[in-house]
């Protein structure tokens, strides 16, 4: 309700004792319900003036009452309708001024509730914001508390641009470490990684474990979320150097990240239950990304040729490779991105397989691994050539492209130890295999450094 401000009315009339009628007026300070007095004469009657639900009353006396009514109208209330509008009730009786003056008690006791129930809503708001603003973006929290519609189940069809990231071997890095200190590692990665989702316009839809799953163009709709979800990827990778200067000064291991993008139709919504639901994204084209995301090595990005055609021109593709995912009926060609150039200017540094042949090839036992299953080691293979991050394998049997494997380092202190890759490219034969390590067991880098040591020489070359 307005508060009145700082202005005079004053009234037309005198009492027969010479007496000017007072003056009606409200400070600054004024309460919406204040009372201000009319004096007058000496004999009886009351006004009280209830306009536009404000109470102002007070006692006219003498003759100012009985004679001055229209004149007070004329001057005083035209000046109150100008100011507060035309609602206003004129009341000489008495009977009907007690009544106003417990109807304006009860409006400030109203007004008070109101004011008490304004800030408990606003506390409860900003509980809300600091709470889920936590998980969610801002934008997602503003649409949940400032439209009526936000804390609704159900959503709509969207084409977005869908990321998927994770974190390669770090399953088997975890098992070696103090829960504390994989928690940590985790906090400072995955608070790096959202807040670079947050700059590119994104939103971070769900942390599963050490992966992300975030989404551009949603819940707020933005031309360009393609561009957008490749130049965060781009600059995502980027920080991966100071997450793991990071993890050196604590004492953790280094890591490395993949990342995979799809762009389609998918469902965007509210989701869940009425007791408990979140904001999220489903739809073919969310497994798609995350699909895509597996194909991955550490320090890689992925992208489907939907999202490298919605992202326009300026990217840099390094390579480009043809996989079969699961679920799908046909091929599907994926892009390694490495950079985005105009309005950007962010690129990847090149990648290189520093392979040096081995003066003894050392023979282990390979397995390729199924999904989650690890089938006991089946064949033979013979590592050539070695890097810190990667082996060049002659293998007793067939491999596919992109396969993930898993075999025995031997190493003088520890025994054998678990390595785990992915399989890059396995040459016309499927026997040649490029492995690009994914998780080195605890005294394989150490054995792997040692072994590097009685090299012929190195074969240099950029990954393909």
């Amino acid at each position: 309700m307005k508060r009145l401000n700082c202005w005079e009315l004053k009234s037309c009339g005198r009492g027969p004792g010479g007496t000017k009628a007072a003056e009606l007026g409200a400070c600054p300070a004024a309460t919406d319900a204040e009372l201000n007095g009319i004096n007058g004469g000496a004999n009886g009657g009351r006004v009280c003036w209830a306009v536009a639900g404000t109470l102002c009353g007070g006692m006219v006396q003498g003759e100012f009452a009985q004679k001055h009514l229209a004149c007070m109208d004329c001057n005083v209330m035209h000046r109150i309708r100008e100011e507060m509008g035309s609602k206003f009730i004129l009341m000489p009786d008495s009977q009907h001024v007690e009544g106003a003056f417990r109807a304006g008690e009860a409006i400030m006791r109203a007004h008070e509730r109101i004011r008490e129930l304004v800030a408990q809503l606003e506390a409860r708001n900003e509980f809300i914001r600091q709470v889920f603003g936590r998980y969610l973006s801002d934008e997602v929290v503003a649409s949940l508390l400032e439209t009526p519609e936000g804390l609704a189940l159900g959503g709509e069809s969207r084409e977005v641009t869908v990321m998927m990231a994770d974190l390669r071997g770090f399953s088997p890095l975890a098992e070696n470490l103090p829960p504390a200190e994989v928690i940590k590692l985790l906090n400072h990665y995955l608070g790096t990684m959202a807040e670079t989702v947050a700059k590119h316009g994104g939103t971070v839809d769900e942390f599963i474990g050490d992966a992300i799953l975030a989404v551009f163009g949603a819940p707020i709709r933005r031309d360009g979320h393609a561009r957008l979800a490749v130049a965060c990827a781009v600059e995502m990778q980027l920080c991966m150097p100071e997450v793991n200067r990071f993890n050196a000064t604590m004492g953790l291991p280094q890591v490395e990240m993949g990342i995979g993008l799809n762009t389609g139709e998918v469902i965007v919504g509210n989701i869940g239950s009425e007791r408990r639901s979140k904001f999220g994204v489903v739809g073919r084209h969310v497994n798609l990304a995350s699909r895509i995301e597996a194909y991955t090595i550490g320090g890689q990005i992925l992208i489907s040729e939907a999202t490298a055609t919605a992202a326009g021109e300026g990217l840099r593709i390094d390579s480009e490779l043809e996989v079969f995912p699961k679920g799908s009926t046909r091929p599907m060609r994926l892009y390694d991105l490495g950079g985005i150039g105009a309005e950007y200017g962010l690129a990847l540094p090149k990648r290189r397989t520093d392979l040096r042949e081995l003066a003894q090839p050392v023979r282990i036992l390979f397995s390729v691994l199924d999904g989650k299953n690890i089938p006991a080691p089946d064949f033979e293979a013979t590592i050539t050539h070695l890097s810190s991050k990667e082996a060049r394998i002659s293998c007793a049997r067939p491999v596919d492209p992109m396969a993930v494997v898993k075999f025995d380092f031997p190493t003088a202190k520890s025994g054998a130890v678990h390595v785990y890759g992915k399989v890059l490219s396995a040459g016309d034969s499927g026997r040649e295999v490029l492995l690009h390590f994914t998780s080195v067991g605890v005294g394989a880098a150490d054995a792997i450094a040692l072994l590097m040591r009685t090299t012929v020489q190195p074969t240099g070359g950029s990954a393909p």
